[in-house]
């Protein structure tokens, strides 16, 4: 059963796997994005890393606080539309790099989707906290 509790666990998962990936071996990015600096990569992992640990908390907790759960999808929404721009704007990135961006994008484009759903349909292992 797709639960909010396990998309939130899932994004947190596939976010932290990213960003550990981004962190370690950003040369690796780089040299896909046919790019000279490692430092986007790297920073964009750190970031990741953060955001995965955010979203893992709020995912074990006894109840799921709303605004925290509309708070992520937010953020994903955001990656989105920042990887949209990305992709538009005329920046020497690979046709590797554009596929990667654009397949990350679907995949965050999918959890804040699942999310919503998750924040407006009501489970009964699903309970919100108001804050």
């Amino acid at each position: 059963m797709i639960t909010l509790r396990n998309v939130l666990r899932l994004n947190s998962i596939s976010s932290g796997v990213t960003g550990l990936l981004l962190t370690i071996v950003p040369g690796i990015f780089s040299n896909l994005f046919e790019v000279s600096s490692t430092s986007p990569f790297f920073w964009t992992g750190i970031f990741l890393v953060t955001f995965a640990t955010a979203v893992g908390v709020v995912s074990i907790g006894k109840h799921l606080q709303r605004s925290s759960v509309i708070a992520i999808t937010l953020a994903d929404s955001l990656w989105v539309v920042g990887s949209i721009v990305l992709l538009i704007l005329p920046i020497g990135i690979s046709v590797i790099g554009k596929v990667l961006i654009f397949g990350v994008a679907a995949w965050v484009t999918l959890m804040a989707i699942l999310q919503y759903k998750g924040i407006n349909e009501s489970h009964p292992e699903q309970s919100f906290r108001q804050s």
